[in-house]
């Protein structure tokens, strides 16, 4: 569930590729388990942001959830854990931060560069949205995948090959929801709608701009009229 990709995403992530020797490259994903401490660091999540919305949920007496015991943010990096995989505070704190940056145009504020996801160790991370190769799957194993591709491709089809993944900064894209956040988001928060209102915005903007997307959606309109002419002459 990607509810954002910036404009340069998808040519970014191919010029990562097409430069670099990273088997697999992710986009710097937004609410992402492994990429969130990155944007953490950059100073990117802060409640120096704070809207009335973020005020009226503190007021419901959560605002300990983000925080340790030492009272700092807690992104642990970690594909499944407590400050990132299950938590719905922290996945708010994410998408207000974003829509806050989007609002002041930096949003290029979450762009970390390049990073190598297995510098250190290989480990488990999101594959939301990555890109590779068909020569890149020579070394795929079924029966090693089974049913948890996202174990198998993030960490040891990478581990197996003796090659690393990176992570591409310039492709910033937001993931709504991990199952467990899910709930927390749509109960107690607009984010969802607001993604909504933010595709809309673009797109009226596409079609007063670009000629040829109005064109597109004129000639699929016409095709929808021609399919249900047809539907009621057969009838």
């Amino acid at each position: 569930d990607i509810v954002y990709i910036h404009p340069i995403a998808i040519f970014s992530m191919v010029k990562m590729k097409l430069t670099t020797t990273f088997i697999f490259i992710s986009a710097n994903v937004i609410n992402h388990s492994a990429l969130s401490k990155y944007h953490l660091q950059m100073g990117a999540f802060s409640f120096e942001h704070i809207n009335d919305e973020w005020e009226f949920y503190f007021k419901q007496g959560h605002r300990d959830v983000l925080h340790t015991p030492g009272g700092n943010y807690a992104f642990d990096g970690d594909a499944w854990g407590d400050h990132t995989w299950r938590s719905g505070p922290h996945a708010f704190l994410q998408h207000l931060s974003f829509f806050h940056f989007v609002r002041v145009k930096d949003i290029e504020v979450f762009d970390f560069g390049y990073k190598d996801l297995d510098k250190e160790r290989y480990y488990r991370w999101s594959i939301n949205c990555f890109l590779f190769e068909a020569r890149d799957m020579k070394l795929f194993e079924l029966a090693k995948c089974g049913t948890n591709d996202e174990l198998y491709l993030s960490m040891f089809l990478p581990h197996d090959a003796g090659d690393h993944s990176g992570a591409c900064g310039a492709a910033i894209m937001s993931h709504f929801a991990y199952t467990p956040q899910r709930h927390f988001l749509e109960t107690n928060t607009s984010m969802l709608e607001r993604y909504s209102n933010m595709s809309l915005a673009l797109r009226s903007k596409l079609l007063k701009k670009d000629s040829s997307f109005r064109m597109f959606r004129t000639g699929e309109s016409r095709v929808k009229k021609q399919m249900k002419l047809r539907v009621a002459e057969e009838r």
